[in-house]
């Protein structure tokens, strides 16, 4: 959409980024690009950054105008350029590939140790429904389903305590 612009023009291509970028540089302008976040999204910031001046991400959740109305992709970019320019746009942070890896990959060490917690204390649980102490009985039970459960929360916790060491 130009600045002189009311209506963006939007076009129908493949989602394929060498079409997208062929796209973009016909106009010999730098360019700001705007997009609703999506699991892709990522990838575009990455692969497309070096073509736009600017990249704005589009928090959906949190801009309501895109949520009302037809969710059509025409409608979306005219809502995505009328947020912007009326400095109404809420936009969600992304950062390079290497922000990116080491923020991915403290979230999954974060899950890790939440789902080894998780696991531990489901185990304590099974002890305290039998009245057992925990860490100081061995659990023996006749019933077929607690050992299956049992069984596999320690096959849990060892592949866990094999991962952590």
């Amino acid at each position: 959409m130009r600045s002189n612009s009311r209506r963006p023009n939007a076009i129908e291509t493949k989602s394929d980024i060498r079409n997208l970028l062929k796209y973009f540089k016909q106009f010999q302008i730098k360019k700001i690009l705007t997009i609703e976040e999506t699991t892709s999204t990522h990838l575009l910031f990455v692969k497309l950054r070096g073509e736009f001046r600017r990249i704005l991400i589009c928090d959906p959740y949190r801009n309501i105008l895109l949520s009302e109305g037809a969710k059509i992709d025409r409608i979306d970019a005219s809502k995505l350029c009328s947020l912007l320019r009326a400095d109404l746009f809420i936009e969600v942070f992304n950062s390079l590939e290497h922000d990116y890896l080491v923020r991915k990959l403290v979230m999954s060490y974060i899950s890790l140790v939440r789902n080894g917690t998780r696991v531990l204390n489901q185990k304590s649980a099974i002890y305290r429904t039998l009245s057992l102490r925990y860490k100081k009985e061995k659990l023996i039970s006749d019933n077929k389903m607690i050992n299956f459960v049992y069984d596999h929360f320690e096959d849990s916790i060892a592949q866990y305590s094999l991962n952590n060491s």
